[in-house]
């Protein structure tokens, strides 16, 4: 069965209708406002920052480093002062033509700290005389060199260090104006981290060990602390976060398991993102999940990149791109270049295309040259896109990136109407969904012989997208036995899968030609905004589209292909070109019914000049359109 059953329109005549505007100047449906940014709660624990310095003193260097980030530690639950990131202070490092990797000792704490209006620095002194331990604490005015707050203590041997050094840090805190009640409040570091000096350096090693992206190495760090102290949390958490990046998603689990079984020795931060907001976000409700997450970045301040990330996965870029903003007016050196780079993703999908260009003038290497390539896909400037595509699989050997590469050749080509040539470079990449999408628009036939290749997934998502292949195939007797499998999997394995699980009914409604099923399960996902849930993806704009157009509903079905061909709140970029032309084909020939000839002769002008070279068989879309257009002019 072509693809074209799917979405073949029996159109009947229609009046004229002119579809009305959103309040942002697009065309309907229109989208729920975006919220704004909600500001800092009452008890916001967004403080003024402050930058550490490394300690010196006679202590051995681990015994100085594991007390300067002990003091980073107790800062955490402070009212008054937060330790300003580590990475914030290696882009001050670059930033002033500095080596990242250098020693931030207190000269150059200060500079930083003017260089970026932080008003404190933090120094301390560790001295050690047989085995006792001199701990001392200064605040430091950045500008005077002034001392703001002072306090010293002795540690009558190593693991006592730990102790000290909390009730140095509760009464310099104390000296700064923090209310005494909240400081008692709070657990000591024996609490919150550990008791263990020793674990505690091992604890540290790993986190080195992580940022120099040796996840084995600190795997067996981790345990070395653990085999100190069975109770550090933190430990396990960490070595949670290395079990994910290794892909042993089991042991991952166990040693969260193993940390949430010590909720005492959790900080208050580790509790309410490593429990309260998974707790929250297990019951399956995209709302109450954004709610957690958004009351946690209020709280805790810092890099918004995670929970940004999470509103770009809802589709609310607005919101994103707000957050990311007011963290970079609020970071003392501006944003990350991986922050950078994912604010490109929140600004394309809305089409703040000039803020775009700004920010990508600013992305270097490979990661500039990827998102300039997608700036160009998102602004149909295909010379551009397949000049940067080309550059890429010449250069790069990073195979993500030239992955994406080849989706954007095929992207051109497929604009262009070389759809045999697109179909063949989505092959080499494995891309099933881009081919779907493409060989729908552009009456592709299907075949059922690549289902063996998809149906090894046993994940929801894709035997879904399986499912939807086998009907576009015409095997809607598959379809329908994965939908009724995935449908009856337990709420937790189908969780975000409700969408996928809906075009899939879509699809088998629009090839039992039922438009009126497909407009009653396909419409609430375009309105979905409001719930949470991300636009609807570029097949079930189409099938959306030509339902309507099916039920005579013209001007409905033009608002649809017109998100479509802008590719509004659509994503990934580099797939815009697959149904670029086509949407605007299907534009002329709707506007030409219509009578709305401008609107006819703008999509004509853009499908003309970019459909330039189409494969014979597609030929006739050129044809009808121009057809369509000059009998609409002639019986103007």
């Amino acid at each position: 069965m072509r693809a074209v059953a799917l979405v073949a329109l029996a159109v009947a005549a229609a009046r004229p209708a002119i579809a009305q505007m959103c309040p942002d100047g697009t065309p309907p449906p229109c989208r729920a406002a975006p919220r704004r940014a909600a500001p800092p709660a009452p008890g916001s624990k967004l403080r003024p920052y402050t930058i550490i310095a490394e300690f010196d003193g006679t202590a051995p260097a681990d015994v100085r480093a594991a007390a300067k980030n002990l003091v980073i530690s107790a800062l955490e639950e402070s009212g008054v002062l937060a330790a300003l990131p580590e990475e914030q202070i290696r882009l001050g490092l670059a930033l002033a033509g500095r080596d990242t990797t250098a020693r931030v000792d207190l000269a150059t704490a200060r500079e930083l700290a003017v260089r970026g209006s932080v008003r404190t620095v933090v120094t301390g002194t560790i001295d050690q005389v047989g085995q006792t331990y001199h701990a001392a604490v200064r605040v430091l005015d950045a500008d005077s060199n002034r001392v703001v707050a002072a306090r010293r203590d002795i540690a009558r041997g190593e693991d006592d260090l730990i102790p000290t050094l909390d009730r140095v840090v509760r009464a310099v805190r104390a000296d700064l104006g923090e209310r005494r009640a909240a400081i008692a409040a709070n657990r000591s570091l024996n609490q919150a981290a550990t008791p263990s000096l020793a674990a505690f350096k091992r604890f540290q090693r790993a986190k080195e060990l992580v940022m120099d992206l040796d996840n084995f190495g600190a795997r067996e760090a981790y345990k070395e602390a653990l085999a100190l102290d069975s109770g550090f949390a933190s430990a396990w958490l960490g070595l949670r976060a290395v079990y994910n990046n290794l892909g042993f998603h089991d042991s991952a689990g166990s040693a969260l398991k193993e940390a949430l079984a010590r909720p005492d020795r959790l900080t208050e931060q580790q509790r309410v993102y490593s429990v309260e907001i998974p707790r929250a976000c297990s019951v399956g409700d995209a709302m109450v999940c954004l709610a957690a997450r958004e009351q946690a970045q209020q709280r805790y301040g810092g890099s918004p990149m995670g929970f940004s990330m999470y509103l770009h996965g809802l589709g609310r870029d607005s919101e994103a791109a707000a957050l990311v903003g007011e963290w970079e007016r609020r970071a003392p050196f501006g944003l990350r270049p991986i922050e950078r780079f994912n604010l490109m993703d929140y600004l394309l999908p809305i089409g703040r295309f000039d803020e775009a260009r700004r920010v990508a003038a600013s992305l270097f290497g490979e990661n500039g040259t990827l998102q300039r390539m997608h700036l160009a896909a998102w602004t149909a400037d295909w010379p551009a896109a397949d000049s940067l595509a080309r550059s890429f699989l010449e250069q790069s050997r990073n195979q993500r990136f030239r992955r994406e590469a080849v989706k954007v050749q095929a992207a051109v080509a497929a604009a262009r109407g070389r759809v045999r040539e697109a179909v063949g470079l989505l092959q080499t990449c494995g891309c099933w969904y881009a081919q779907l999408v493409l060989r729908m628009v552009a009456d592709s036939a299907v075949t059922g012989a690549q289902l063996g290749t998809l149906a090894p997934d046993t994940s929801a998502e894709g035997q879904l997208f399986a499912a939807e292949w086998a009907v576009a195939a015409g095997d809607t007797g598959t379809a329908r036995r994965i939908l009724t499998r995935v449908r009856g999997l337990p709420p937790e394995r189908r969780r975000g899968l409700d969408a996928d699980a809906t075009l899939a009914e879509g699809l088998l409604a629009a090839a039992a030609g039922r438009p009126s099923e497909v407009v009653r399960l396909l419409r609430p996902l375009s309105d979905g905004r409001a719930s949470g849930a991300p636009d609807l993806t570029p097949p079930a704009q189409w099938l959306l589209a030509a339902a309507y157009e099916r039920q005579g509903h013209l001007d409905s079905s033009a608002a649809q292909l017109e998100r479509l061909a802008s590719w509004q709140g659509a994503r990934p970029a580099g797939w815009r070109g697959l149904t670029h032309s086509f949407a605007h084909q299907r534009l002329v020939l709707l506007y030409a019914r219509l009578g709305r000839l401008e609107d006819a002769r703008r999509h004509w002008k853009i499908f003309s000049e970019t459909f330039t070279s189409p494969d014979p068989e597609l030929q006739h879309l050129v044809d009808e359109a121009r057809a369509a257009l000059a009998s609409a002019e002639r019986g103007r």
